[in-house]
Order: structure tokens, then C-alpha cells, then sequence
């Protein structure tokens, strides 16, 4: 991804390109992350339900490792 903005040495940053350009895309990279975290969110409830159904073979090393691991056992 193409920075939009330079970091500058005193701290601080400033736009590289339009402001309003920078905006733009900020809006959607923040757009894009809330619907990740909606995604991963269903996606955790939907493993928490086949959990409960003892379909947990079906559960990714991955998953378990971000959950408690001990009650899929």
C-alpha cells in the first residue's frame, strides 16, 4: 500500500498528497476494518456454536489458539 502521509523527524506526520485524498481513503481502510472485526466476530460465533454441538474437530489450530483452548477438549 502506498503511504499517503510522511513521517516527519520532530514527530508528527503531514500528508504526502491532497488532505481531502487522505481522508477519503481513510475512510475506507477504516470501512474495511470494521467489517473484518464484524467477520471474525460471526465467524468466532458460528465456531462457539458448532462447539457447543461437539463439531469442534472442525476447529482451526488457529482459532483455539486466540480462544481458551481448554473448553473445546
Amino acid at each position: 500500500m502506498e503511504r499517503l502521509t510522511q513521517k516527519l523527524p520532530q514527530g508528527g506526520y503531514k500528508a504526502k498528497v491532497d488532505p481531502f485524498s487522505v481522508l477519503e481513503r481513510l475512510g475506507r481502510l477504516e470501512d474495511l476494518y470494521d467489517a473484518l472485526i464484524a467477520e471474525r466476530e460471526k465467524t468466532a460465533s458460528q465456531m462457539d456454536a458448532r462447539s457447543g454441538k461437539g463439531e469442534n474437530r472442525y476447529l482451526s489450530a488457529a482459532y483455539c489458539a486466540q480462544t481458551d483452548a481448554s473448553k473445546f477438549d
